[in-house]
């Protein structure tokens, strides 16, 4: 059995369900040069691996209007979260049903050891309460601008971070390590360096905040924010438009093809072995499988006995990255030989 992740955070499992910000929140944010969201409380989560849920709580109770302190460890044990931590997914999801005053399940007073972490988990089937849920989160896509309109947005963005190494530097660079916290994303700097607000406490007096560098790479994002009565008519409707609006390149359908086509995309991706790269995969699936199936896009080939990524991985590679695709994938493969 693996070491417990002090910090809290575990990787999504791979949703095609999710909604990303562009596809249904339109219009321009102005972005000044720095913002930063200011005020919020620094409360630790001591060695409990509760990084998900203080992030997720903290998102919400600024979308409250910080009217109501909201409970760490209910979220946590009532969003399946473990001694291995949690994944904003399952937070987010819960959140949407209720949740619960800090009040009624407070952490414990003394945050050294987890010797209280199995009767937290017992206090914490009280019954959610409805009339504090959220109304609504989407993903954000890990490009800077993006960040920027959804931090001006929301107030803040929920995201993971490789918090070892030399994390607590001011304006520290990420380490080639996945993440294993889990932090909000406040705001920048005029020299382009990130504000974030952590759980963690790195010394006595520590406020919350502090800077990553302004090339720091996030991967996993998301925002608190009520969705519109008819986002899934957004949604479907923006994933019409290009770079995947062909309906299968004036093929006829084959429903089966398509079934085995997804499950080997998904096996494929998981060989890149990129979490961020998976996750993102699923803002565009259905446009791939199309892409696969019926416009010759491939998904990986073999060169000198080595596994490679295709069309499909790399152009999901460079979005992620990006924001840009690489393929129009209203032109079928065999138009860019």
């Amino acid at each position: 059995m693996p070491a417990p992740n002090t910090n809290g955070f575990l990787p999504n499992p791979f949703d095609a369900r999710d909604v990303w910000a562009d596809e249904i929140l339109a219009g321009n944010v102005p972005i000044p040069s720095s913002y930063r969201t200011e005020g919020l409380k620094f409360e630790p989560q001591g060695s409990y691996p509760f990084c998900v849920s203080f992030a997720t709580t903290k998102a919400i109770e600024y979308a409250l209007n910080n009217k109501i302190a909201l409970s760490q460890p209910w979220l946590f044990f009532n969003s399946g979260g473990t001694e291995n931590g949690s994944w904003f997914r399952s937070n987010l999801d819960t959140a949407l049903r209720g949740n619960q005053e800090y009040s009624k399940l407070p952490m414990p007073e003394y945050l050294g050891d987890r010797s209280e972490f199995y009767s937290l988990k017992e206090a914490a089937k009280l019954p959610p309460d409805e009339s504090k849920r959220i109304l609504g989160y989407v993903r954000v896509s890990p490009t800077r601008e993006a960040l920027q309109r959804a931090i001006m947005a929301s107030g803040m963005v929920i995201t993971g971070v490789a918090a070892s190494g030399g994390y607590w530097a001011d304006k520290a660079k990420r380490p080639p390590k996945d993440d294993d916290h889990a932090v909000l994303l406040v705001g920048w700097d005029e020299d382009g360096s990130w504000w974030v607000f952590d759980s963690l406490q790195p010394s006595q007096n520590f406020d919350g905040y502090h800077r990553l560098a302004p090339d720091y790479e996030f991967r996993s994002c998301y925002a608190i924010t009520e969705l519109p009565a008819d986002w899934k008519e957004q949604v479907a409707e923006v994933r019409k438009a290009p770079p995947g609006n062909a309906e299968r390149y004036g093929k006829p359908r084959d429903y089966a093809a398509e079934v085995a086509f997804a499950a080997k995309m998904l096996a494929e991706f998981k060989k890149f072995n990129n979490q961020s790269v998976l996750e993102a995969a699923g803002r565009f699936w259905e446009m791939y499988v199309r892409a696969g199936v019926y416009g010759g896009y491939s998904l990986s080939y073999t060169k000198w006995m080595k596994w490679h990524p295709g069309d499909l991985i790399n152009d999901c590679y460079m979005w992620r990255r990006t924001g840009q695709h690489i393929f129009d994938f209203n032109k079928s493969r065999s138009e860019y030989k």
